[in-house]
């Protein structure tokens, strides 16, 4: 919504201060842009290739171990299954190094 920022998480009153003004600038700024012009970055799946026995083969990350899996490509609420280029490539490299096959998420569930 245009004009409105919620910083009433558990997680926001821990940061230090400056850390806090400078994520209150981007939000601040994020509010003032009209809706239709904000644009997300595309998200992916990283499905392991050369597996095709395993149910569970898409990588994972823990939201709160930040520690990596193998599971089913749903989102579950202790982790995240959908990631930015971006955010992949802050990954370690033995994790980015393999074989993964990258699926455009068509639509968030």
């Amino acid at each position: 919504e245009v004009g409105v920022l919620i910083t009433d998480f558990p997680c926001f009153y821990k940061l230090e201060h400056n850390t806090k003004l400078r994520l209150l600038n981007l939000l601040i700024k994020y509010a003032k842009t009209p809706i239709e012009d904000r644009e997300e970055e595309e998200k992916y799946y990283y499905r392991l290739k050369g597996f095709n026995t395993l149910i569970d083969k898409y990588l994972a990350r823990g939201k709160i171990s930040h520690s990596f899996y193998l599971v089913s490509q749903y989102e579950k609420e202790d982790y995240n299954t959908q990631f930015t280029d971006k955010y992949f490539e802050t990954f370690p490299e033995d994790i980015k190094s393999h074989n993964w096959e990258k699926i455009k998420v068509e639509r968030e569930d």
